[in-house]
């Protein structure tokens, strides 16, 4: 088949980078089917695959399409001559068309990953990757373990930041650049965790997830040898920063303070930071109903608290085993104090009450002895109060953290924020919805923040307060003073 007369990806797939050429489709039992290809990689972080066939491969692709077989891999050259391996997750579309002058059969399929040019001969020196969803002022620069970091804005910046404001949808505003002091990146793994480490912090940084896309590997001589692009999910365009861009200094002095500290969380094993911080990101940046996007920051807060609970052997008062053997003899005493305590016309009337009282006060009193076991947990809140006084040295106001506990308990047991009434008997202000939400929000976020030992400048949502062009709420973390 001629050029001229392959079917090519539609245009609405917005490929940012694209490569066609000649090669084969490998299949998993082995063989493989000629093709001619045109792939590339969306701002999303998809990578599509078009495939062009002769139509005489028609019963072998079928049989693709109908599970007996699956598609492993497309490798082949570019016409610029490049050796290209695209490994494949899955196919979405197929079709075959035919006329007087030309015939084909045609694929869409999604890879995993897409390598383009082979191992390379001579030693690295820089790795430019390109990122989604970064907003920022200035160009940043910082040295980690032995490797000089970049980040610049791309060309064309402010009318893609524009865009990317306007529709929420992810742009690639910024090209994030490894260098090697010694002019050899020996472990290219090494360097992609790193850009996966920033990526992760940065997203925490802005309340949306910034990704990387693929990179571009260069040699001393600055000659690109190879090129590398993964399907890292990336998500719509959000604002919820805790980092302000403004002054530009203060997201460079995060990325510096932390990127270390977070290794070494992970390393540490207690917290699952990586998950951590994507459920923040997903949770802030989604347009969920604020009574859900709070209650899902709570639960981010409640995990935090038991993994640090359970690291620290203090989720329980007593020993399990020893409690299990006297739970039964717990529960029957419990029991009997509240059947002697409370009659039928104690409980509160609904449905299942109002017919037969004495039996309802029945099963309530079991169902209420069954709680027994909670009594061997500890509170929530004496967990909260120790890990974010005792362990993280954070300052949080007693008040603060029970209105947050009442806020969480309201959210977790009725779904709903605390309302007027409540605050009454609380004998404190009203607070509205959005304000009980920022409440959450700015005490998952220092907690979040003291995890990495942050000690600079974050956007305190709690203090929020728009002034003209200008953003109020920075704020320093403040910590407990030693001894």
């Amino acid at each position: 088949m001629e050029d001229e007369d392959l079917e090519k990806l539609p245009s609405y797939y917005r490929l940012i980078k694209s490569y066609e050429g000649k090669g084969s489709i490998h299949l998993s039992d082995g063989s493989k089917i000629d093709c001619d290809f045109e792939c590339g990689q969306n701002e999303e972080g998809d990578i599509i695959v078009g495939l062009n066939t002769d139509p005489s491969n028609f019963p072998v692709v079928w049989s693709v399409l109908d599970d007996s077989k699956v598609i492993s891999h497309v490798s082949g050259n570019t016409s610029t001559g490049q050796f290209l391996e695209a490994n494949i997750s899955l196919w979405t579309h197929f079709s075959l068309s035919s006329d007087s002058e030309r015939s084909s059969a045609f694929l869409i399929a999604y890879a995993r990953d897409l390598t383009v040019g082979k191992e390379p001969t001579v030693p690295l020196n820089a790795l430019k990757s390109y990122l989604v969803n970064f907003e920022f002022v200035l160009p940043l620069g910082l040295r980690f373990r032995g490797f000089d970091i970049t980040i610049k804005k791309v060309d064309g910046y402010e009318e893609i930041e524009r865009e990317m404001k306007a529709t929420k949808r992810p742009k690639m505003t910024a090209q994030l650049t490894v260098t090697s002091s010694s002019n050899q990146i020996i472990n290219i793994s090494e360097v992609e965790q790193i850009l996966r480490d920033i990526c992760l912090l940065l997203s925490l940084a802005k309340g949306c997830r910034i990704q990387w896309l693929y990179w571009d590997a260069y040699s001393a001589d600055e000659k690109q040898v190879r090129s590398h692009h993964w399907n890292g999910w990336s998500s719509a365009f959000g604002d919820w920063f805790i980092v302000l861009d403004n002054p530009p200094e203060d997201i460079l002095d995060y990325l510096r303070q932390v990127l270390e500290p977070y290794q070494d969380a992970q390393k540490e094993g207690i917290w699952r930071f990586d998950r951590a911080i994507m459920h923040f990101v997903d949770t802030v940046s989604s347009r969920n109903v604020l009574e859900l996007k709070a209650t899902n920051l709570v639960v981010l807060t409640d995990y935090l608290t038991q993994l640090f609970a359970k690291h620290k052997k203090m989720n329980y008062f007593i020993e399990r085993g020893s409690f299990a053997d006297k739970k039964h003899n717990l529960q029957e005493a419990v029991r009997k104090l509240l059947g002697d305590l409370f009659s039928g016309g104690d409980l509160v009337e609904n449905e299942y009450t109002h017919k037969k009282k004495g039996s309802a006060k029945k099963r309530t009193i079991q169902e209420m002895a069954d709680k027994a076991e909670c009594l061997n947990s500890r509170s929530f809140k004496s967990l909260l109060r120790r890990l974010q006084k005792d362990h993280l040295n954070l300052k949080v106001e007693e008040d603060e953290l029970d209105l947050f506990i009442k806020i969480r308990n309201k959210l977790v047991h009725e779904a709903s924020f605390l309302e007027e009434d409540d605050f009454t008997d609380m004998g404190i202000p009203y607070e509205s919805k959005p304000n009980q939400f920022y409440r959450i929000l700015s005490l998952t976020s220092r907690t979040m923040l003291a995890i990495l030992n942050y000690h600079g400048y974050y956007h305190d949502w709690l203090k929020f307060k728009s002034v003209g062009p200008h953003v109020s709420g920075r704020v320093k973390m403040l910590y407990l003073e030693a001894g």
